[in-house]
């Protein structure tokens, strides 16, 4: 699902790209029109996007190839003959960019605001500042996609789940030697496997697993005994900490809140 997801991403953003350069626009009027469109149509792609491969830095370039064809066009068009007003159905795709965008901008900023209902606060479970960020997250299906419950995604018990991921120096989730890989099927082609684990709230221990072996990467197990987990209790709420590496689970007793446990 992830791939699929990378595909239409990249795929939407040479459309937009392409609709920039070709869309007719007559008037600097229609063609301000069409470059703002395009522009937030990029940038609500921008917020939803799970921006892996290519990865974040992509969006550099993104913005250079925008601000390229967008000055090129107006340039052309101020060495030609000013046209008479673009014809109505050909200002159709325009509308249609800036309003989808628009969705995806709004979609974006709403998935990102905490959910009604009752919340109890969780610290991340990875040092701040070394390349650890989210990869599904948020609280609609756009950001999130274990909001997606059937046979073959999520669980319902996964609904409010978050994955975490890792980023190596060119800015891949991957191990460096397999940053041009999307998705290799080795867990330890992964630049977060092996990285340790911390407990993101104080609580009491009440479920260990550890033994089971680690799974394929994109492998669906919608058996919860399938995965190395520790589950906390914290102010009433069950925490699960899953996908964790097989014999890596250890507890400690601590004196600071920083973690409980560990896993390796």
């Amino acid at each position: 699902m992830l791939l699929a997801g990378l595909i239409v991403q990249n795929l939407l953003v040479c459309i937009a790209l392409v609709l920039l350069s070709f869309l007719e626009a007559r008037t600097r009027k229609s063609l301000a029109l069409l470059i703002a469109s395009v522009g937030v149509f990029l940038i609500g792609l921008a917020s939803i996007g799970s921006w892996l491969y290519p990865p974040l830095s992509f969006l550099v370039i993104l913005v250079l190839a925008f601000i390229a064809i967008g000055a090129w066009r107006w340039r052309w068009l101020s060495k030609t003959k000013p046209g008479s007003s673009s014809r109505w159905h050909s200002r159709l795709p325009t509308i249609l960019l800036a309003a989808s965008g628009t969705a995806m901008l709004l979609t974006g900023i709403v998935g990102r605001t905490q959910p009604d209902g009752e919340t109890i606060t969780l610290r991340p479970p990875f040092p701040k500042g070394e390349g650890f960020c989210v990869l599904s997250g948020g609280n609609v299906l756009l950001l999130n996609p274990h909001y997606m419950v059937g046979e073959k995604t999520a669980a319902s018990f996964e609904r409010h789940s978050v994955d975490f991921t890792k980023v190596n120096a060119l800015g891949f989730r991957t191990t460096t030697e397999k940053s041009w890989n999307p998705k290799p099927t080795a867990p330890s082609e992964y630049a977060i496997f092996g990285e340790p684990v911390f407990a993101p709230c104080s609580g009491k221990v009440i479920e260990v697993e550890n033994s089971r072996p680690d799974n394929p990467a994109g492998y669906a197990n919608r058996d919860v005994n399938g995965a190395n987990r520790v589950v906390l209790s914290c102010d009433g709420v069950h925490v699960w900490l899953a996908h964790l590496k097989q014999a890596s689970v250890y507890l400690s007793r601590v004196t600071t809140s920083k973690s409980a446990l560990r896993s390796a």
